[in-house]
Protein backbone atom coordinates (compact mmCIF):
# COMPACT_ATOMS: atom_id res chain seq x y z
CA UNK A 1 0.00 0.00 0.00
CA UNK A 2 1.13 3.68 -0.72
CA UNK A 3 0.22 6.51 1.42
CA UNK A 4 -0.70 10.01 0.95
CA UNK A 5 0.49 12.50 3.48
CA UNK A 6 -2.02 15.24 4.34
CA UNK A 7 -1.07 18.44 5.57
CA UNK A 8 -1.83 17.97 8.69
CA UNK A 9 0.62 15.12 9.32
CA UNK A 10 3.56 17.87 9.01
CA UNK A 11 2.21 20.30 10.59
CA UNK A 12 1.75 18.24 13.79
CA UNK A 13 5.05 17.16 13.67
CA UNK A 14 6.86 20.44 12.69
CA UNK A 15 4.35 22.63 15.53
CA UNK A 16 4.59 19.84 18.04
CA UNK A 17 1.12 20.94 20.12
CA UNK A 18 0.28 17.38 21.19
CA UNK A 19 2.78 14.72 22.26
CA UNK A 20 0.59 11.96 21.12
CA UNK A 21 0.22 13.48 17.50
CA UNK A 22 3.57 14.54 17.18
CA UNK A 23 4.70 10.79 18.08
CA UNK A 24 2.68 9.12 15.82
CA UNK A 25 3.94 11.42 12.95
CA UNK A 26 7.02 11.48 13.90
CA UNK A 27 7.11 7.40 13.97
CA UNK A 28 5.13 7.41 10.60
CA UNK A 29 7.83 9.66 8.95
CA UNK A 30 10.95 7.95 10.17
CA UNK A 31 9.40 4.50 9.09
CA UNK A 32 8.87 6.50 5.59
CA UNK A 33 12.74 7.13 6.00
CA UNK A 34 13.52 3.69 6.54
CA UNK A 35 11.13 2.13 3.61
CA UNK A 36 8.68 0.77 6.24
CA UNK A 37 6.06 2.25 4.46
CA UNK A 38 5.56 4.07 1.46
CA UNK A 39 4.60 7.07 0.85
CA UNK A 40 3.67 10.14 -1.46
CA UNK A 41 2.98 14.35 -0.53
CA UNK A 42 0.92 16.11 -3.30
CA UNK A 43 2.06 18.96 -4.49
CA UNK A 44 -0.92 21.28 -2.89
CA UNK A 45 0.01 20.01 0.23
CA UNK A 46 3.51 21.35 0.52
CA UNK A 47 1.70 24.71 -0.67
CA UNK A 48 -0.98 24.50 2.38
CA UNK A 49 1.80 23.76 4.72
CA UNK A 50 3.66 26.80 3.33
CA UNK A 51 0.63 29.24 3.86
CA UNK A 52 -0.63 27.76 7.49
CA UNK A 53 2.86 27.71 9.04
CA UNK A 54 3.32 31.50 7.96
CA UNK A 55 -0.05 32.65 8.17
CA UNK A 56 -1.31 31.09 11.31
CA UNK A 57 1.78 30.10 12.85
CA UNK A 58 3.75 33.27 11.83
CA UNK A 59 6.58 31.02 10.99
CA UNK A 60 9.39 33.23 9.20
CA UNK A 61 9.77 31.96 5.82
CA UNK A 62 13.25 31.12 5.64
CA UNK A 63 12.09 28.53 8.26
CA UNK A 64 8.85 27.65 6.35
CA UNK A 65 11.22 27.55 3.33
CA UNK A 66 13.21 24.88 5.32
CA UNK A 67 10.48 22.82 6.25
CA UNK A 68 9.34 22.53 3.04
CA UNK A 69 13.04 21.84 1.54
CA UNK A 70 13.15 19.06 4.28
CA UNK A 71 9.46 17.38 3.01
CA UNK A 72 10.97 17.50 -0.80
CA UNK A 73 14.53 15.93 0.04
CA UNK A 74 13.23 13.42 2.82
CA UNK A 75 13.92 9.73 1.52
CA UNK A 76 11.19 8.03 1.33
CA UNK A 77 8.58 10.48 -0.12
CA UNK A 78 7.78 11.38 -3.77
CA UNK A 79 5.62 14.63 -4.92
CA UNK A 80 2.90 14.07 -7.01
CA UNK A 81 0.86 16.57 -8.94
CA UNK A 82 -2.11 14.97 -10.62
CA UNK A 83 -5.73 15.93 -9.96
CA UNK A 84 -8.81 16.04 -11.62
CA UNK A 85 -9.89 20.12 -10.59
CA UNK A 86 -13.07 19.87 -12.24
CA UNK A 87 -14.52 17.24 -9.96
CA UNK A 88 -12.39 18.49 -6.80
CA UNK A 89 -14.97 21.31 -7.35
CA UNK A 90 -17.89 19.42 -7.44
CA UNK A 91 -16.97 17.91 -4.56
CA UNK A 92 -16.00 20.80 -2.38
CA UNK A 93 -19.50 21.48 -2.98
CA UNK A 94 -21.37 18.30 -3.32
CA UNK A 95 -19.45 17.07 0.37
CA UNK A 96 -19.06 20.32 2.13
CA UNK A 97 -15.37 19.79 2.84
CA UNK A 98 -12.07 21.63 2.38
CA UNK A 99 -11.12 22.58 -1.15
CA UNK A 100 -7.68 20.78 -0.54
CA UNK A 101 -9.09 17.81 0.98
CA UNK A 102 -11.15 17.32 -2.17
CA UNK A 103 -8.27 18.12 -4.64
CA UNK A 104 -6.18 15.69 -2.73
CA UNK A 105 -9.03 13.09 -3.29
CA UNK A 106 -9.13 13.32 -6.98
CA UNK A 107 -5.87 11.88 -7.36
CA UNK A 108 -6.28 8.86 -9.81
CA UNK A 109 -4.44 6.31 -7.59
CA UNK A 110 -6.65 7.95 -4.55
CA UNK A 111 -10.03 7.26 -6.46
CA UNK A 112 -8.89 4.15 -7.70
CA UNK A 113 -8.15 2.88 -4.32
CA UNK A 114 -4.70 1.80 -4.80
CA UNK A 115 -3.59 4.68 -2.56
CA UNK A 116 -4.54 5.43 0.79
CA UNK A 117 -5.10 8.51 2.03
CA UNK A 118 -2.94 9.46 5.97
CA UNK A 119 -4.57 12.35 8.00
CA UNK A 120 -5.99 13.20 11.52
CA UNK A 121 -9.47 15.35 8.96
CA UNK A 122 -12.17 13.39 9.27
CA UNK A 123 -14.06 14.93 6.49
CA UNK A 124 -12.03 12.11 4.45
CA UNK A 125 -14.95 9.80 5.42
CA UNK A 126 -17.43 11.89 3.68
CA UNK A 127 -15.26 11.40 0.29
CA UNK A 128 -14.84 8.43 -1.94
CA UNK A 129 -11.56 7.52 -0.52
CA UNK A 130 -9.82 4.76 1.75
CA UNK A 131 -8.55 6.82 4.71
CA UNK A 132 -6.39 6.40 8.09
CA UNK A 133 -4.69 7.98 10.63
CA UNK A 134 -0.93 7.90 11.14
CA UNK A 135 -1.70 5.51 14.07
CA UNK A 136 -3.30 2.71 12.02
CA UNK A 137 -0.16 3.34 9.46
CA UNK A 138 2.63 2.92 12.18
Amino acid sequence: MIYVLDTNIFLRFFVHEDEKDFAECKRLLNNIKLSQVKAVVPGIVLAEIGWVLGSYYETPRTEVAKKIEGIIKHKGLEIVDEYDWLEAVKLHESENVKLIDAIVATIPKVTSKEWTIVSYDKDFKKLPVLWKTPRQVT
